[in-house]
């Protein structure tokens, strides 16, 4: 009866508490801004938002993210997707979490959404996850990730790739950092940038958010650190964020425009792996600037092979994989102004947590 009445509370995307900072004109939905996005471009022609003399790249790359976030991610699954990547000759960019592995606070944060927490249990049974990772910084001590493992991350740019950050605890950034207050969300940023001066030597030249949910200050913050870009958000395509205090950033947004695997099989428990990556081959060939967001422990674990076979399939799509940093290059060698977005919290399907959303061009 307890965990009854537990699941009737407020749902976390309808708690007042969890305010919308970036508050979106009525119009600004979702399904709206997506479809208009990805059709007309509101109304400007690719050819017209490009200079005369600067070639059409759109339509040519598929940006890859890769989230490092559990110690099982860095012990196994990077070091799978390394030589995966080197055997296609292929780079990618990778984020990092630098502290502890609390993963098990994310099936905590589901037990009010019977629907989520069906998908993630189902998910778990078929990737053969142990309960050691189900309850790590839950009911089991949370284990230690990236500045526990330097010579493994160091691999990461030794090999060609682009490394960055995501938080020094990735899990309670998803949870709880658009209700921390300022000074503690800012201090995971700086002990995680300390962590990775630590182990490559320099200040990360990019990052993203864990969960893709960001705040304005978040932002603002790693702006003003010198970061070339940033992936914190959803969306269709790279831009320049509008903040809600109309302040625009220099530093370009490059969000993930797809869907993830975990998405895909906790919203649809029957789905094949297969199949989605099936499926994403086909929805990126209608982005300009697509971007895929895999995981060490999703694509470096148990997807692995359906993964390889997605990345073989990609010349025939006529799509070559590529770093964000680079992505991010060439869309902006494309473009004669670069487009300004705001922002808003949204749902995503499979996900049980809110995330940030690209939403109109002002």
């Amino acid at each position: 009866m307890r965990f009854f009445k537990r699941s009737q509370k407020t749902p976390r995307h309808l708690d007042p508490k969890r305010r919308n900072i970036y508050k979106p004109p009525p119009e600004a939905a979702i399904k709206r801004v997506v479809d208009e996005r990805a059709g007309a471009d509101n109304g400007i022609s690719a050819a017209a938002a490009r200079p005369a003399d600067a070639p059409d790249l759109g339509g040519q790359y598929l940006g890859i993210r890769v989230d490092v976030q559990t110690r099982e991610g860095f012990e196994r699954g990077l070091k799978r997707l390394l030589d995966l990547f080197e055997e296609m000759e292929i780079h990618a960019t990778f984020f990092l979490n630098m502290g502890p592995d609390r993963s098990g606070r994310g099936l905590k944060s589901v037990m009010g959404n019977p629907e989520i927490w069906k998908g993630l249990l189902n998910l778990k049974r078929r990737a053969g996850i142990g309960w050691g990772r189900v309850l790590s910084g839950l009911f089991l001590p949370a284990k230690s990730t990236g500045a526990a493992y330097p010579e493994i991350a160091r691999a990461i740019t030794e090999k060609g790739h682009e490394a960055g950050i995501l938080a020094w605890d990735s899990w309670t950034w998803q949870d709880k950092v658009t209700i921390l207050p300022d000074h503690l969300v800012l201090g995971d940023l700086e002990a995680a940038m300390e962590a990775f001066h630590g182990i490559f030597g320099e200040e990360p030249g990019c990052s993203g958010s864990p969960g893709f949910v960001c705040t304005d200050e978040t932002l603002r913050h790693m702006s003003k650190r010198g970061v070339r870009y940033a992936s914190d958000s959803r969306g269709t395509d790279p831009f320049l964020p509008v903040l809600s205090s109309g302040q625009v950033l220099a530093t370009p947004q490059v969000p993930v425009t797809l869907s993830t695997v975990a998405e895909a099989l906790v919203e649809d428990p029957s789905a094949a792996p297969e199949s989605f990556y099936e499926a994403t081959l086909e929805r990126m060939t209608s982005q300009d600037w697509p971007v895929m967001c895999v995981s060490a422990e999703w694509e470096g674990g148990p997807f692995l092979e359906p993964f390889r076979a997605f990345l073989k399939a990609l010349p025939e799509k006529g799509r070559k994989p590529t770093t964000l940093g680079d992505l991010v290059a060439k869309w902006t060698s494309s473009k004669a102004s670069r487009p300004r977005c705001t922002l808003s919290y949204a749902e995503v399907e499979g996900r049980p947590r809110l995330v940030t959303h690209q939403m109109l061009e002002v």
